[in-house]
C-alpha cells in the first residue's frame, strides 16, 4: 500500500476517542482535557490510560486554564511542572502557546518551556492565529530549540479561508518547523484542503471521521 502524502493528527479528549482515532487511521494524537474549553492539560490518569491502549505517537496539551493565553509567572511555573510530571509517563511531545499582552507569541516563555524536558518536541498551538503576523511569528520560532511544529488555520476561521497564509507559513518554517494545518478539516474535505495548501500535516477533531 502506498504511503499517505501527509500526516493526520487527531484531537481527542478521552480513551474511547483515542482508540477510535487510531483505528480509523490517525497517525498521531493530540490529547487534551475539556475540548469544550478549546483544550486544557489532561489528567495524568487519562494520559496513562491512552498510552497503555494506543501505539501511535501522542502529544499532550499544556494549558492550565480556559480563557486567554497571557500567563502569569506562577502559571508558567505550573505549566513547567505539568511537563515534568507528564514526561515521567513517557511523553516527549507537548502543545502550548503563551502570548504577550500585545498578542504576540511570548518567545521568552516559549524558550523557557521548550527547555523544561530535554529532547522534547514542542508544538505551538492556534494561539498563533490571534497574532497580527502568524508568518512572522513562525520565522521568530525557528530560533528556539525544540519548537518543531506550529498548529494554525492561517489566522482565519478555517484552513481553507487561511490557505494563503498557511502556504506562507509553510515556506517560512521550511527545514525547521512543520506547519500543521487546522481549522474545520474533516475526512470529507481533507482532499480539497490538501489540494489548496499542499501541506505535510493536518489536524482536526474529525480528521479521520467522527469519534463519537
Amino acid at each position: 500500500m502506498a504511503a499517505k502524502p501527509y500526516v493526520l493528527e487527531a484531537c481527542v479528549e478521552s480513551l474511547p476517542e483515542a482508540k477510535k482515532a487510531e483505528a480509523l487511521g490517525a497517525d498521531r494524537l493530540e490529547l487534551c482535557g475539556r475540548l469544550d474549553l478549546d483544550g486544557l492539560t489532561p489528567s495524568l490518569d487519562l494520559i496513562e490510560d491512552v498510552l497503555a491502549e494506543v501505539t501511535i505517537p501522542v502529544k499532550v496539551m499544556i494549558r492550565p486554564r480556559a480563557g486567554d493565553f497571557v500567563y502569569t509567572g506562577n502559571e508558567i511555573k505550573s505549566m513547567a511542572g505539568s511537563m515534568r510530571r507528564i514526561s515521567k509517563l513517557g511523553i516527549q511531545e507537548f502543545v502550548l502557546g503563551p502570548l504577550t499582552t500585545g498578542n504576540k507569541l511570548d518567545l521568552d516563555q516559549i524558550s523557557y518551556l521548550s527547555g523544561i524536558v530535554p529532547g522534547s518536541s514542542i508544538t505551538i498551538h492556534k494561539a498563533i492565529d490571534l497574532t497580527p503576523d502568524p508568518t512572522g511569528e513562525v520565522r521568530s520560532l525557528t530560533h528556539i530549540d525544540n519548537v518543531r511544529y506550529v498548529l494554525s488555520s492561517g489566522g482565519r476561521e478555517t484552513a481553507l479561508d487561511g490557505q494563503a497564509t498557511l502556504r506562507e507559513m509553510i515556506e517560512a518554517g521550511r527545514n525547521k518547523i512543520t506547519i500543521i494545518s487546522a481549522g474545520r478539516i474533516t475526512r470529507d474535505n481533507l482532499q480539497d484542503v490538501h489540494a489548496a495548501i499542499g501541506g505535510e500535516e493536518y489536524h482536526g477533531k474529525m480528521i479521520v471521521g467522527s469519534l463519537k
